[in-house]
């Protein structure tokens, strides 16, 4: 029941087959050439379809137009590319020309191998081209009809096929066709006596091939025991043996037909056995665990199985069953869990097996998201303070939010992770414990996928000011990594804030307290700057002219405002005094003609005589109730100046210290008057101080009130 009539004309594939789209070969590049499936037409451009279409169908004239037209195309008619490659089998050359020349635009990398295959004589260089083709996995499908023929050929003469059924089993896994052919070699039976001795290795292979493709096709695998059982009975059962351990959960049905075999005359046939019958129960016991997570499994649970490195039937059906929740998914588990020579360098294989896998849907974010958190848990923590030890961590984790961004445990997970790094800074830690403190901060991924979330609003600002408070301890580098950490959050809010500008309020008030315990950093700057007009209202409720909480940044603070200022603040505009007024500052007991030189943020910048520039407080200044010269007092200008209740004329000798020093004419003394006991001269010197009160706030300059009598 199990034989079928050998066939192995050459036919070409029908490209409607509902066929997986699988993600690119190892090791290749990724293009568009190795992720768009040949057989699927669902989003096609109608001319590809048309093209498609006529190479089938077309007449020879058709088909050589139909050629002419997907070359034209060029990568786009990727779907094509079977169709071209059976059309490159035609012994009519200008039909086979027009297939290997288009095939050229369509497939490049393909290209080269087909071409070796249908138009060199050398048998080894064929081979040599099967074997590339069948390196390209599934990128290589569109071989299938060139190799299936070349196989064909080979068998036809006699020779070994083993290299050309491993690269249809990798090229075409989930092929119906494929499967059939081999399953009708694993008991092909020549008729030709010449010819005998070549049927072990004819059935040996393509029981072999079966297994591959078991391993690579679980949801065929029943079909694959089928087509393995009739081979227990051949030459070529041991590989039909070894072939049934590798498919799974399925060949529990084929139980006792190995175990039948137990006793076989030949050794390696019996130890064959007892692996296969091993592999069946260990499957067995799996798939029972496995159901137990019940449905959907719960994504713990199986991250947990298929993290199990230690039980591998439990390890294939856990990822197999992520493979039903998403093939990515499965990949995804494969790059983290899968073993890996020791001498490889696994960051760099890992890396770029990262970078080859693509997004996911919404609904196989908590599967990913489990994945993830069960590598960084099960890895060693870093045992040298250096982040290259938490390279994988910081991939894996970027591989997560690229591939689910939308799934709210992926974001979760993102979050449990930055809220972990916070946590662990603020334990007692010895020497020993700061060496394995956790750096792979997952805040630039949140920012990426969900700025619009409240909660990453609140992890990073509640991020920033733990780790500005955190205790210094005496271990330089975990100084050094908390300095790093706290850079990056700025660097994260940073990024929020223009992404989110209604964070920018309360990013900024995390922001000064930064600032009042940390060193003036780039990093902390350019946050300020993202927040804008709000970093302005934050800075200037704080008043950091003078402030000592702000020792240090007190000109860099100044710089901010000044770039985050509103085009029009209205509080400055109507503040009491503008640029160039001539002003007095009270400066204890004493007044100082200063001049006004910028407002900003409720301040004045005012210019001594020294000349210095200091910034003030509103309540310090007030309206001159004396003339003051718009550009103040120069050296050698006429004055009156108060001493002892009379008015005395004077000249301007000096201005140390931001006072005038005056020295009084025909006494030849030098004073020091403060700026309310200064005025131009006037008719009038010799006169008392008057008595009455003015509107300036001071009192009125007397003898008696005198605030600074001269000796």
């Amino acid at each position: 029941m199990f034989r079928r009539t050998l066939s192995l004309c050459v036919a070409s594939f029908c490209l409607a087959g509902s066929v997986a789209c699988q993600p690119p070969a190892e090791g290749d590049g990724g293009s568009a050439l190795d992720v768009v499936n040949p057989a699927d037409h669902a989003s096609l451009d109608p001319r590809v379809t048309e093209t498609v279409q006529q190479l089938q169908d077309g007449s020879a004239a058709d088909q050589v137009e139909a050629a002419e037209k997907a070359a034209a195309l060029g990568e786009q008619a990727l779907p094509a590319a079977e169709a071209l490659c059976q059309l490159a089998l035609n012994k009519d050359l200008p039909q086979r020309d027009a297939g290997l020349n288009a095939l050229e635009k369509v497939h490049p990398k393909l290209f080269p191998h087909v071409r070796t295959i249908v138009t060199v004589a050398d048998d080894s260089a064929r081979t040599a081209a099967v074997a590339e083709i069948g390196k390209m996995g599934r990128a290589g499908r569109a071989a299938l009809p060139v190799v299936k023929w070349y196989l064909k050929w080979n068998l036809d003469q006699g020779k070994p096929i083993a290299e050309y059924t491993h690269t249809l089993a990798a090229i075409a896994p989930e092929s119906r066709e494929g499967r059939n052919l081999l399953a009708d070699l694993v008991t092909y039976k020549t008729l030709t006596k010449e010819r005998a001795h070549t049927v072990p290795a004819i059935n040996a292979a393509a029981a072999t091939a079966l297994g591959e493709m078991a391993t690579a096709e679980p949801a065929h695998r029943t079909e694959f025991v089928n087509a393995l059982l009739p081979g227990l009975r051949g030459p070529g059962r041991l590989e039909a043996v070894r072939s049934l351990g590798k498919c799974g959960l399925e060949a529990h049905a084929a139980e006792a037909q190995v175990q039948a075999l137990r006793y076989d005359s030949d050794p390696e046939v019996q130890q064959a056995v007892d692996e296969t019958l091993t592999a069946i129960r260990g499957f067995v016991r799996a798939a029972a665990q496995i159901q137990a997570l019940r449905e959907p499994p719960d994504p713990k649970g199986l991250a947990q199985y298929a993290a199990d490195k230690d039980d591998r039937y439990l390890q294939q059906l856990a990822n197999e069953r992520l493979r039903k929740i998403h093939p990515q998914v499965e990949r995804l588990s494969l790059v983290l869990f899968q073993p890996r020579p020791s001498y490889q360098d696994p960051s760099s294989e890992m890396s770029a097996e990262l970078n080859a896998l693509t997004p996911i849907s919404k609904e196989a974010g908590p599967w990913a998201a489990a994945l993830v958190d069960r590598f960084a848990t099960g890895q060693p923590t870093s045992t040298s303070y250096s982040d290259d030890g938490w390279e994988m961590h910081r991939a894996v984790y970027a591989t997560l939010a690229r591939m689910a961004p939308d799934a709210p445990e992926v974001r979760q997970s993102l979050l449990a992770v930055c809220q972990m790094h916070i946590d662990r800074r603020r334990e007692p830690l010895d020497f020993d414990e700061v060496k394995t403190l956790p750096q792979y901060w997952t805040g630039g991924e949140l920012v990426a996928i969900a700025a619009d979330d409240p909660q990453v609003e609140r992890a990073l600002c509640g991020a920033a000011t733990a780790l500005t408070t955190a205790v210094r301890i005496h271990y330089s580098e975990y100084n050094a990594d908390t300095a790093k950490l706290l850079k990056t959050v700025l660097g994260d809010l940073a990024e929020l804030a223009k992404k989110r500008p209604q964070a920018r309020k309360s990013i900024a008030a995390v922001l000064v307290e930064v600032m009042r315990h940390r060193a003036i950093s780039d990093a902390l700057e350019a946050a300020f700057l993202a927040c804008g007009a709000e970093a302005y209202a934050a800075l200037k409720a704080e008043g950091l002219g003078g402030n000592q909480n702000f020792s240090g940044w007190e000109e860099h603070a100044v710089d901010i405002l000044r770039k985050t200022r509103p085009e029009r603040d209205e509080s400055d505009a109507a503040m009491q005094f503008q640029v160039g007024d001539q002003v007095w500052l009270e400066n204890g007991d004493w007044l100082l003609n200063v001049q006004v030189v910028e407002v900003l943020a409720g301040r004045y910048l005012v210019r001594t005589l020294t000349p210095n520039e200091d910034w003030v407080t509103p309540d310090l200044l007030h309206k001159p109730t004396l003339p003051v010269p718009q550009d103040g007092y120069q050296n050698g200008d006429a004055v009156d100046v108060l001493v002892r209740g009379q008015w005395l004329p004077a000249r301007i000798s000096g201005s140390p210290y931001g006072a005038y020093s005056v020295t009084v004419e025909g006494t030849g003394k030098a004073v020091q008057p403060s700026a309310d006991e200064i005025r131009p001269r006037t008719a009038t010197a010799g006169a008392s101080a008057p008595a009455a009160g003015n509107d300036n706030g001071f009192p009125s300059h007397s003898p008696s009130t005198n605030r600074r009598r001269q000796k």
